[in-house]
């Protein structure tokens, strides 16, 4: 039989567990985001040191196979 003190500890511990495990609003922000519309398509680029980049593809027929654009940049904060 388990003891009633060997129940609590483990509940503790789990407890520990899985609120250490869990991200921040940030790090789940951090990553690329792709936005389409019926126009357009970019993409957002959130970086762990809180800067961000917006990439769009070319208005330019002829270079829109070509690389994207950096459309914008700057800091970030939750």
């Amino acid at each position: 039989m388990v003891s009633h003190r060997f129940l609590v500890i483990l509940t503790i511990l789990a407890l520990c567990v899985a609120t250490s495990c869990q991200q921040s609003p940030s790090e789940k922000l951090v990553g690329i985001w792709q936005f389409s519309g019926m126009d357009a398509t970019m993409d957002y680029v959130f970086k762990a040191d809180h800067t961000f980049e917006v990439w769009a593809p070319s208005m330019d027929v002829e270079q829109s196979k070509g690389p994207w654009l950096e459309m914008d940049f700057g800091t970030w904060q939750v």
